[in-house]
């Protein structure tokens, strides 16, 4: 017969085999697109923040194929890095339809600098994929020495926009003007030859780029000589045209890309590529052009590649970006009084979800990112510099020729972690190379969680669990005689990060007057938040029953004997004592049949929720223990079966002083969902109101067409600005801003 637990398990393995299947179909069709991978978004209310202040971030886990929000995984990893990649804060949210939201508190103890929010699901890690937003956190309390030589050098280079600099023609050429740790500077410059002779003139903007078009002869030395901010010169060789370079013209318009191979001795094979999926292919003639629509491509980034015709050498890529879409900015600048009731109505398309944030403009050196330019997980440079129509062509430009290359996925790939799609999953190994594999159960208990799991042939264990809103430690213990075998349990998180770029901190005196003024005012509005604090929205996680049907014996009822032995023999029926040499082993005696069942099953003992043999059961002292249940059914939980469960419960839920073999393991509990506090001036009050977060909304759905909120403006005048973020129905993203004036 089968207990709830081994229903609810059965059911569990068919919904991720569905969702599996529908994420992974079947890749071996030719031209069948593969659904694989997964992208993280979080629209933070700042990138710029004070110690004392709160980080707010609302998730969109979305499919990198479609754009569309995923129900594959339903945990989100979020951490905070300092500027040197480690680990400062750890947590998780728990995932609905691949949206999800948290928040940090930014304690005094963190310094001033730059750190790096960072977010990604189990399922992305089979890929090395992560989400990187940079934060800059002040800290007014510590003094803060910037370090002089953090910049490094200064550097200017040049990207053709073909992929190579082609002599004899004319190239179209992107430069850019950076120091070494990424922070952009404006420069004039020009190209010479090997004589001195000024061949092209260049000034970069603000943002350290420019582009020019360029006609270098074949053989010849070219030089870019730049001034740096302090007036000294710079000198940079030109990389030398190639005179017989294959020439792969890419020309993007507003329907389709017009591709003409210019240059190549060829027939040639071309395709288009994302990272995992082939979307066009086909063989090109010298000199030949054709279009590619843009409704058949991917959105975001993309590569064309020409091989060679038997497909054994790769010539050139092509890195194109598809229908970005762009910011909405509601124009129109309103001026309000202070205390006064906003409304707000936008237009959404039906069936969109969004996130909602209004807050006060400061002069940040950083800003958030926009969803409509997030085109993926990795950064060239930092969306938020945008100004302009020109400079945002200019800097797509050069993030579409700078993307490093393109690998597609294996076909036949096999995922070494599985998307979370209803439990958590911790991972560990067993150190033992012999018996114990594939007979050991390892059993763990946590805050009345019973969960087990049997390693693979390689050792391997994976421990499925339910979601819990704080941390404790998962107690993991190996059943039966194996005392030389350990776990070595994985870190949920991922161990190592890159090296992300830091934008170097320009603290003057206005900048620093300014900020201690918000943190004074920041700490009187966090006296009168205690008083008034958010909302944890009582929600119960999913759990399953462990167990339908228990007997149990209270001891205070019976004549209690001297030892455990005979404490089963005269009272407890469903367990039976057996001898084995010089031993004695418990069993429990099933009321269900053990017709197909395995014949490797074995009882499982607990006392007090920690596994432990017979020996030390019978070896107890009955005095202290208050009662025994039984669970005299075979018990099922993944692909483990146990021959019932024997359950000792101790007085004090104390063990009675047994001491046990244990593996913890820190779990990192999900955050618990907030209704986030609503400040209301309708009816007049003294207290202050030094908010400069006006609203907060980590998740508002369409209705009808449109999103309408409201809100009250504080005591803070200043710019304001609302930033609606969110994903359509079909997967494209929104981003809208609208600003006003508090007076």
């Amino acid at each position: 017969m089968l207990n709830l637990k081994s229903t609810r398990t059965l059911f569990s393995c068919l919904l991720m085999a569905v969702a599996l299947a529908v994420a992974i179909p079947n890749s071996k069709a030719q031209g069948q697109l593969i659904n694989k991978k997964e992208e993280v978004f979080l629209h933070i209310n700042s990138a710029e923040l004070v110690v004392g202040e709160t980080l707010l971030f609302s998730a969109y886990v979305r499919s990198n194929l479609t754009g569309k929000v995923s129900s594959l995984s339903r945990i989100l990893y979020v951490e905070l890095l300092d500027s040197e990649s480690n680990s400062v804060w750890q947590s998780k949210i728990l995932l609905e339809n691949g949206r999800g939201a948290g928040d940090l508190f930014l304690s005094s103890l963190l310094s001033t600098g730059n750190y790096h929010l960072v977010a990604y699901t189990q399922w992305m890690k089979n890929f090395n994929d992560l989400y990187e937003q940079e934060i800059i956190i002040y800290n007014p309390f510590e003094y803060y020495k910037p370090n002089s030589d953090a910049k490094g050098q200064p550097t200017v280079e040049m990207f053709p926009v073909s992929g190579f600099l082609h002599a004899d023609r004319e190239n179209e050429l992107v430069i850019k003007a950076a120091y070494a740790d990424g922070a952009p500077f404006q420069t004039k410059g020009r190209i010479v030859n090997a004589e001195g002779d000024n061949l092209q003139s260049f000034e970069t903007n603000g943002y350290g780029l420019t582009n020019i078009k360029f006609s270098p002869a074949a053989g010849q030395n070219y030089r870019i000589i730049a001034e740096s901010e302090t007036g000294d010169f710079l000198f940079f060789d030109v990389p030398v045209a190639c005179s017989d370079c294959t020439l792969l013209s890419v020309q993007p318009r507003k329907n389709d890309f017009l591709v003409q191979l210019k240059k190549g001795n060829l027939p040639a094979w071309l395709e288009v590529v994302d990272g995992q999926n082939r979307y066009f292919s086909r063989t090109i003639e010298d000199n030949e052009s054709f279009t590619v629509l843009r409704n058949r491509l991917p959105k975001g980034f993309a590569q064309i590649k020409l091989w060679t015709a038997d497909k054994s050498e790769l010539i050139s890529t092509h890195n194109i970006l598809n229908n970005a879409p762009e910011i909405q900015e509601v124009s129109g600048l309103k001026t309000f009084r202070t205390r006064t009731k906003l409304e707000e109505s936008f237009s959404v398309e039906e069936g969109a979800t969004v996130s909602v944030s209004v807050s006060k403009k400061y002069n940040n050196n950083l800003n958030a990112f926009n969803l409509a330019y997030d085109h993926g997980t990795v950064q060239f440079l930092n969306p938020g510099f945008r100004k302009s129509a020109g400079d945002t062509d200019l800097i797509e430009q050069l993030q579409v020729i700078s993307k490093p290359e393109i690998k597609p996925l294996n076909p036949n790939f096999t995922p070494r972690y599985l998307a979370e799609y209803r439990s958590d999953q911790l991972h560990g190994k067993l150190t033992d190379e012999t018996g114990a594999r594939n007979r050991v159960v390892t059993a763990a208990v946590m805050n009345g969680q019973l969960e087990l799991a049997r390693p693979d042939s390689e050792g391997n264990v994976t421990l499925s669990i339910h979601p819990e809103k704080e941390g404790t430690e998962v107690l993991a213990k190996l059943m039966g005689d194996y005392q030389d075998v350990e776990i070595v349990w994985e870190n949920e998180f991922y161990e190592n990060y890159p090296a992300f770029n830091n934008t170097p901190l320009d603290l003057d005196s206005a900048k620093v007057a300014a900020l201690a003024e918000r943190s004074i005012k920041n700490q009187v509005q966090n006296v009168y938040y205690a008083f008034n604090p958010d909302s944890l929205i009582n929600t119960k996680l999913p759990f399953a029953e462990q167990f339908l049907s228990v007997k149990s014996y209270r001891l205070d009822a019976f004549t209690r004997f001297p030892t455990m032995r005979d404490t089963f023999i005269e009272y407890v029926e469903e367990v039976a004592v057996n001898k084995n040499e010089n031993n004695f082993n418990l069993r429990v005696r099933l009321w269900d049949s053990a017709e197909d069942h395995p014949s490797d099953t074995t009882e499982l003992i607990l006392i007090d929720g920690v596994p432990f043999s017979s020996k030390e059961a019978l070896e107890i002292s009955p005095y202290g223990i208050s009662a025994i249940h039984i669970v005299p059914y075979h018990y099922y939980s993944g692909e483990v079966t146990l021959k019932g469960i024997l359950m000792l419960e101790t007085l004090e839920k104390d063990l009675s002083g047994l001491k046990y073999k244990q593996y913890n393991i820190n779990y990192v509990g999900v955050q618990g969902k907030k209704k986030y506090r609503r400040t209301d001036h309708t009816d007049p009050c003294k207290e202050p109101d030094y908010r400069d977060q006006l609203l907060w909304i980590p998740q508002l759905d369409s209705q009808e067409g449109k999103i309408d909120f409201d809100f009250f403006t504080s005591d803070i005048p200043g710019t304001y600005e609302i930033r609606v973020e969110g994903i359509t129905a079909s997967g494209d993203p929104i981003s809208i801003k609208k600003s006003f004036i508090v007076e």
